[in-house]
């Protein structure tokens, strides 16, 4: 996972999650808030297989620290 990495804290990735169809992959860390317009919590949603950046989702957490995606993969 590529973030927003810097010399102290930022771009640290502290949970993964991934799908129950193993479609998506979630991840949620220490981003910094400038880069893509971002706040700090901001989750990175990508495809599984591809890799690819699909979205950022804005979190009002301060960092996230865990997550898990719903068992019929809808949130």
């Amino acid at each position: 996972l590529n973030g927003e990495i810097d010399e102290a804290f930022m771009g640290l990735v502290y949970a993964v999650a991934i799908s129950p169809d193993g479609q998506y992959m979630v991840a949620g860390g220490v981003f910094a808030p400038l880069t893509y317009g971002s706040k700090y919590g901001t989750l990175r949603l990508y495809d599984y297989k591809t890799k690819k950046l699909i979205q950022l989702l804005e979190s009002d957490a301060g960092v996230v620290a865990d997550l898990k995606i719903s068992p019929d993969g809808k949130y």
